[in-house]
């Protein structure tokens, strides 16, 4: 079968094109695509985002451009990658392909995993949707399996959905590394200060493990990825490592796990390789950690190996803020973590967040002061 894969696209004002570098790599289609490949069937990708870097945020031109994809390709499937913030350019694209397109199309990602029936009554052109992971049920209904019978497929059938539950991906390792060739690499890795928090490197991103142990009120990742935390071994992720260096001009590495530092055996496991082959002087790297996770001896050798920032979820600067949204940690834990990597000499990146229930002025002031402070 041949599968067209589709990113969209920001809603950008009209003549700002997206900054190269400034932009994650859209791995999740990348590994989709790769199993896709490794089934024996064939992929290509049309990346919206990309295209408009290229050509100009001219809707109706990217438009015309998807369109001639389409038409030279010629898919038997398209399956289009949607995130809330985006949903509106997957439905135009959706609108757009089905004037011309009768095979089947399906659309994935966070938003149709929130909210699969509603994504295909909001967007009837599509014949299901596809929750959770999606790579084996992308490869399934390729493959020509019964919609209704595969894992994580919401599907029209006789005017009623039918679907069944998504199934986690156990062994990670089972999985081939992403199909990277077929995305525009240059656009994504170019230098930037953006993905690399700060400094002006080539960065690409990975990912080392898959969902989180915690249930933020405000996250959508245990979410798609359901519950518990699945990894890629040290081995796994080294060899992919080794691979993307030989492949691509890249200068640092984006870890983007939830929670890289979840299990510390292995993450002092990959760190310890990385210094064994070489890498921690050829690249550096970004992780992302829950500010419990974090002491002297982890962030030594982490430091050592290459790390140049850790991105924490600090998300408020009160303990009323914190627990209203059950974030599970303390303002002082939030403190004493930055605090910790500062002196390891590995930059804090804090996220956080605006929008609480019943927020003032003087709330957004306190944060900032708070930030300022520490």
């Amino acid at each position: 079968m041949r599968i067209l894969l589709i990113y969209p696209m920001t809603r950008l004002a009209p003549g700002v094109r997206p900054s190269p570098g400034y932009h994650w790599l859209p791995l999740g289609l990348s590994f989709i695509a790769a199993e896709l490949m490794r089934a024996g069937h064939v992929v290509s990708v049309f990346d919206r985002l990309a295209t408009a870097a290229s050509i100009g945020n001219d809707r109706e031109l990217i438009n015309a451009r998807m369109l001639e994809h389409l038409r030279a390709f010629m898919p038997d499937l398209v399956g289009l990658n949607t995130v809330s913030p985006l949903i509106y350019d997957t439905a135009e694209c959706a609108a757009l392909i089905r004037r011309s397109f009768q095979g089947l199309m399906v659309a994935g990602g966070h938003h149709a995993t929130a909210l699969p029936e509603l994504t295909l009554q909001r967007i009837p052109e599509l014949d299901g949707t596809v929750q959770g992971e999606g790579e084996w049920a992308l490869r399934r209904l390729a493959d020509g399996e019964d919609p209704a019978t595969v894992p994580g497929v919401c599907w029209r059938r006789d005017g009623a959905l039918t679907g069944t539950p998504p199934e986690q991906i156990r062994d990670l390792d089972r999985l081939p590394f992403p199909a990277l060739e077929l995305m525009d690499i240059g656009f994504y890795t170019h230098r930037s200060k953006n993905v690399s928090r700060g400094q002006y490197l080539a960065t690409i991103s990975m990912m080392a493990s898959r969902g989180c142990t915690q249930r933020c009120d405000f996250c959508a990742e245990s979410m798609t990825y359901g519950r518990g935390v699945r990894m890629h071994s040290p081995e796994y992720v080294l060899d992919w490592l080794n691979e993307v260096l030989r492949k691509h001009k890249v200068q640092a590495v984006s870890f983007l796990d939830n929670d890289f530092l979840i299990n510390k055996a292995r993450a002092a496991a990959i760190c310890e390789k990385m210094i064994a082959a070489g890498l921690h002087r050829r690249i550096k790297f970004i992780i992302q950690s829950r500010v419990n996770r974090l002491d002297p001896e982890i962030l030594r050798l982490l430091k050592r190996a290459g790390c140049g920032a850790i991105e924490m979820g600090i998300e408020a600067a009160s303990q009323k803020e914190l627990d209203a949204v059950g974030k599970g940690t303390t303002v002082d834990l939030n403190a004493r973590a930055i605090a910790m990597c500062r002196r390891a000499g590995i930059a804090p990146h804090a996220y956080m967040l605006a929008g609480f229930e019943g927020e003032t002025l003087a709330d957004l002031e306190d944060r900032l002061r708070w930030l300022k402070k520490i």
